[in-house]
């Protein structure tokens, strides 16, 4: 049994598989795709590739309406044929980060993994401790992924806290379903207590709203606003793909190149390639 070619189906183990939607197949696709080719790019150039899951979930998802089992994005990055050197996976439920953790130890005994249990906006120091701990003396470059829930589950604070590490994102922008219903709501309230405003770091959206509106749809100038807010922090973004199904998986990137010498990553820094 299986659901496509790229995302296999596999058996029952016994724990916990949160369901999803059948368009998270899809998230999970562009994650493989994406890991992939950043490990292979980057192994001849870093000396590290770290993977980083900011909402890592349990590792496995259960379809919904099919019941069908996959690997979430943990165990994707884990299988990939480069491999990463390291990983970061962030998890705030209690029960899925245990069988996360019980999954990886099992499946992938001698893979380098940390585990932190919280709120990734809690938490980004220790992600930050955990990057620098993994890397060491050496050069090392990050890759990111952020797949979260609802506006209100991810800051652009913590977006920005990481940054300061040589650290490449994709970050799946939650503009479907939030933000088709709630947008006008959230544009109505007071500025700074709406979840948009931390997920933007900043109120202002409501000004690209308000301009907007109605030419460009909301996903589409929510994801441009968002990229904005990333070229201030110096990243480059190639802007919206409208072909992409689901419409609001989009990526932000900066394909950093490492530094002039072999030594270890400049402390509080980015990739000189992320401020062309």
């Amino acid at each position: 049994m299986s659901t496509t070619d790229d995302i296999p189906a596999v058996p029952d183990d016994g724990l916990p598989a949160p369901e999803v939607g059948q368009w998270s197949l899809e998230k999970y696709r562009l994650v493989k795709i994406y890991a992939a080719i950043f490990a292979r790019s980057m192994k001849h150039k870093w000396q590290h590739r770290i993977y980083i899951d900011l909402f890592a979930g349990a590792g496995r998802s259960t379809i919904r309406d099919t019941g069908v089992i996959v690997e979430s994005s943990p165990m994707i990055a884990l299988r990939i044929p480069d491999p990463f050197t390291h990983h970061i996976f962030c998890e705030q439920d209690d029960t899925r980060i245990a069988a996360l953790e019980t999954r990886v130890r099992r499946d992938f005994p001698s893979a380098p993994a940390t585990f932190i249990h919280g709120d990734v906006n809690a938490c980004h120091g220790a992600i930050l401790d955990a990057l620098a701990t993994a890397r060491g003396q050496s050069t090392a470059l990050a890759f990111c992924f952020a797949d979260p829930f609802s506006f209100a589950n991810l800051h652009f604070d913590t977006i920005r806290s990481l940054s300061h590490a040589y650290m490449d994102f994709l970050i799946l922008i939650p503009v479907g379903m939030e933000g088709q219903r709630f947008i006008d709501v959230y544009h109505q309230k007071d500025p700074g207590s709406a979840p948009l405003d931390t997920f933007m770091g900043t109120d202002t959206w409501r000004t690209a709203y308000a301009a907007k509106r109605p030419a460009q749809s909301v996903d589409i100038m929510l994801t441009e606003f968002y990229a904005d807010r990333m070229r201030e922090l110096h990243y480059r973004y190639g802007g919206v793909d409208t072909s992409a199904a689901p419409p609001f998986l989009n990526g932000v990137h900066s394909w950093p190149t490492p530094p002039p010498s072999n030594g270890p990553n400049p402390p509080g820094t980015r990739s000189p390639a992320a401020r062309r």
